[in-house]
């Protein structure tokens, strides 16, 4: 999981993420770049390891609810 960390001043510096490219995004961002197929999109950035996320809230009728949703926080991605 990715964290900022603040810097010398007191700001958040970025985090970015390795963007872990597949050979498919690589090609693609290249005939892409030169135009060489027309129609070619770009290649972008999506999730490629998610977890799950517990919540603990009270529903309409007060009572109070733990629920687990899978697949809920990203955390990390890759250019596909």
């Amino acid at each position: 999981m990715q964290t900022l960390e603040k810097g010398s001043e007191g700001e958040a510096e970025s985090a970015e993420p390795a963007l872990n490219p597949t050979n498919h995004a690589t090609i693609q961002s290249l005939v892409h770049a030169i135009g060489a197929q027309p129609g070619v999109p770009a290649p972008c950035c999506v999730p490629d390891h998610l977890s799950p996320m517990t919540l603990l809230y009270m529903d309409e009728a007060g009572n109070v609810v733990l629920k687990n949703y899978p697949s809920m926080t990203v955390d990390s991605c890759a250019c596909r």
